[in-house]
């Protein structure tokens, strides 16, 4: 056999770069039951797009593939790796901007306690600006936290316009790419 025909990923057919995803939904809730960490945490832990997770994890639509390059991201952890980065002392500034990105929809410290699971210091330092430093914990659960609510406002914001879309329009879980690809970079 070929290099390409034994590595799905590298040939250019049809179902090029993308696998089942039904290994990787027990995955993502094995690693989230072990970790204690929700999907979408763990989806930003690993560098993959928090709507993927979000399907694989509870989505309406139970995605039968996936990306290839997600799988991959998603496989490569272990409940013991995420735990030991997590663990891990990072830059808060991408913590803080995902935050403030939200703007009025910022949460309040209280919320942001309640909804992250940080320590109150944490939560103020990072509301108020001043915290430089923190757990890569606190990074990755800030940017699935800004990601959700951002989700969360923008579908409000179509069903209170009425918006119904079309079959050839995006689905509620293809929305928000850039969101991700900026949020994987501050994460990184």
């Amino acid at each position: 056999m070929s290099y390409f025909v034994d590595n799905p990923c590298c040939y250019s057919g049809p179902d090029a770069g993308w696998v089942q995803a039904a290994p990787f939904r027990a995955w993502l809730a094995h690693l989230s039951d072990a970790t204690g960490f929700d999907p979408l945490t763990i989806a930003v832990a690993v560098g993959m797009p928090t709507r993927v997770a979000r399907s694989l994890a509870a989505g309406n639509i139970r995605p039968r593939r996936i990306r290839a390059v997600d799988a991959l991201n998603l496989i490569s952890m272990s409940p013991s790796s995420i735990e030991a980065l997590g663990k891990m002392l990072a830059d808060a500034t991408p913590a803080r901007q995902s935050l403030a990105d939200l703007g009025p929809w910022c949460p309040d410290s209280d919320n942001l306690i309640r909804l992250t699971g940080m320590s109150a210091e944490v939560a103020s330092g990072l509301l108020d600006g001043w915290l430089d430093v923190c757990q890569k914990w606190v990074v990755w659960r800030c940017i699935a936290l800004a990601q959700d609510i951002t989700r969360r406002r923008t579908l409000a914001a179509l069903t209170e316009a009425n918006w119904c879309g079309r079959p050839d329009e995006p689905a509620d879980d293809f929305l928000g790419d850039d969101a991700f690809e900026k949020s994987a970079a501050l994460a990184a």
